[in-house]
């Protein structure tokens, strides 16, 4: 478990502070259910990549770009927002 965690950071980055307000918990949400579906996303790509051969473009783009992607844009809605990332 702890090394699925290490893999999420690693690839998500680290999400907020927790905290008892809504702007610290919806950022935290909006992480996890992101890492949700990512995975669900892999899995689905990486089923459907056997069955026919255009699914492995959309596997090996998806599985680089999307954690990217994300990093980018959840940093900068926590430094927009005046928050901070976990330690």
């Amino acid at each position: 478990m702890i090394m699925l965690i290490k893999l999420v950071h690693f690839l998500f980055g680290k999400p907020c502070k927790k905290g008892d307000s809504f702007q610290t918990k919806f950022p935290r949400f909006i992480y996890w259910n992101a890492v949700v579906f990512y995975f669900f996303g892999m899995i689905f790509f990486g089923i459907f990549s056997f069955i026919d051969t255009v699914f492995i473009e959309s596997l090996i783009f998806g599985g680089l770009f999307f954690p990217l992607i994300f990093r980018f844009v959840y940093f900068m809605n926590l430094k927009m927002s005046g928050l901070e990332k976990e330690v």
